[in-house]
């Protein structure tokens, strides 16, 4: 969590992104595995689908923005900034986790193992 701290120069670490990553993946992990059954109960598919893309993504925004990172910008590009960045890392997470959902799959399917 010492890619939070306000106090400690941009260059003297790394950017928040690897951690905003993991937030996000595990966000998105909990979300659905937890979520799942309360939001079954909602009428409106879309209703469902912008509870499970909203939680991830400000998830993300939020540790990009209190971090220290880009706060040369103005506020409003900063914001941006943060915004396009982490619609980009929750794309990426779905599609690592989609990818574990595969492999997990097809090594408890049998798939993997040779004749």
């Amino acid at each position: 969590m010492s890619g939070i701290n306000h106090n400690t120069p941009t260059e003297q670490r790394p950017p928040p992104i690897g951690l905003a990553g993991i937030a996000c993946f595990v966000c998105l992990a909990v979300v659905y595995l937890a979520a799942r059954p309360f939001i079954g109960f909602l009428d409106r598919w879309g209703i469902q689908w912008a509870f499970y893309i909203s939680l991830p993504i400000a998830t993300a925004f939020t540790i990009l923005y209190r971090s220290s990172w880009h706060q040369e910008l103005p506020s409003v590009t900063r914001i941006l900034s943060m915004i396009l960045s982490s619609c980009i890392i929750f794309v990426v997470a779905l599609l690592l986790g989609a990818l574990a959902v595969v492999v997990v799959s097809v090594f408890f399917s049998g798939g993997m193992v040779s004749g």
